[in-house]
Order: structure tokens, then sequence, then C-alpha cells
């Protein structure tokens, strides 16, 4: 299952890519592809390893719901705060953050949809991230196909040939589907809440383990980002 899933997830971006090219434009499907370049820059790293720590966690409680609700609380708490932080930061300095990262194309609606789509994409990997830790794997690979193979070809189709639309509707499937999928597994775990103490002991064993990583998601994801980076910034100078 996990095999066909990653298959439909790949067909799915050769006919997103494709879609996308004929109906931006040279500029915008540019935009787009700079665009979702930046996503996995900026919310991977921001995650600070709560992708990999927290299936980690949860699968050594081994279902003790009262464990499993500490490490859900604190996971995204953690992710959440830092991802936070970045929306507001780029709330304020959008204009800067716009020419930088799209040169002359950079638009208040594409800066808006990207920040809705940033929140989707931590969204998504917050709900993948618990599924595998519980082990439901069969819904992991149902959520990775709706989220990764039908929601970015849906917004695509349904942009009207505007890259902004196209990133808010994916952003908004992504907070959507995503959203809904954590909050079941928040109700049937982490209700009532943990105790405040164990979940921010629980919280800072989570940050040890991921700061050392998150150089790495800067370095795997940035890396392949700053050619279009540098192509955008050149076009609009």
């Amino acid at each position: 299952m996990s095999l066909a899933s990653q298959a439909l997830v790949l067909f799915s971006m050769f006919v997103t890519t494709r879609e996308s090219a004929r109906d931006f434009g040279a500029i915008g499907f540019g935009v787009y592809q700079v665009a979702r370049r930046t996503l996995s820059v900026v919310v991977f790293p921001l995650m600070c390893g709560t992708g990999i720590s927290i299936p980690r966690y949860l699968a050594r409680a081994e279902g003790r719901k009262r464990e499993v609700g500490e490490w859900l609380v604190a996971g995204a708490s953690l992710g959440a705060g830092l991802q936070l932080v970045f929306l507001i930061l780029a709330g304020l300095f959008a204009t800067q953050l716009g020419r930088w990262t799209f040169g002359a194309a950079s638009t208040t609606p594409l800066m808006a949809s990207l920040l809705v789509a940033t929140a989707g994409l931590f969204t998504h990997s917050l709900a993948c991230a618990a599924l595998r830790g519980l082990s439901r794997f069969q819904s992991a690979n149902a959520l990775q196909v709706a989220n990764l193979a039908v929601a970015p070809l849906a917004g695509v189709l349904l942009a009207r040939g505007q890259v902004s639309n196209a990133l808010f509707i994916t952003g908004a499937l992504w907070i959507a589907i995503g959203g809904a999928v954590f909050a079941r597994i928040w109700q049937q775990w982490a209700r009532p809440l943990p105790d405040a103490r164990d979940t921010w002991l629980a919280l800072r064993k989570l940050a040890v383990f991921g700061a050392p990583r998150t150089p790495g998601d800067v370095a795997l994801f940035g890396m392949f980002a700053l050619p279009g980076y540098y192509a955008a910034v050149g076009r609009s100078d």
C-alpha cells in the first residue's frame, strides 16, 4: 500500500506540473514552482524534527493513553509555536519576503496564499506523523494521497490561471483534511489534557531530539531552492 500511495503521489506531481505549465504560463509556472520549494524550506526545518520525533515517541508509548497524549500535545505545541512565530514575522515583513522569494512577481495575494499553504502543509505533516506513530499506516497512506496527490492537482485545476488561487485552495484543503484527522486523534488520545509539567518535559525532549536535525533539513530543502530564488531575484534586478 505504501508503494502504491507513493506511486500515486508521483504520478499526480507529473500531472500537476504539466497542468500548471499550461494554465499559468511561463512566468506563472516559475512562480508556482518557487512557491512549492519555499513551502518545504519553511515548514520542515521549523517543525524542529517533530516529523520524526513524534512517530518515534508515540511508538515507544505503545498505546498508553496518558503518554501518547503527552507526546501529541507536546509535539503539536512545539511545531505550531515555531510555525506561528514564522507566520507572524512573515506577515509583518511580507513585502521584503515576497521580493526576496518571488522578485518582481511578488504580490500581496500571492504572499497571503503562500502563508495559508504553509499552515496547511504543517497541519498535514503533523497529522501524518501522529498516524505513523500510532501504527495507522493505511490511514497515513490515504492521507498522503489525499493531501499530496489530490489537493495540489485540485488547486491547479480550480485556480483559473492564478498561482495565488492554486496555493490558497491547496493550503485550505491541507488545513481542512489534516486538521480533521489530527483533531480526531487528539479527541481519542489527548482528552482530558495531560498534566502541564509532564507535557513540558516531553516538549523539551522533543526539542533536544529534533534541534540537531534542523540544520540537515535546512541544507536538504534550502540548497535545492537557492537556484530558484537566485533566478527570481536576478530577474527582478
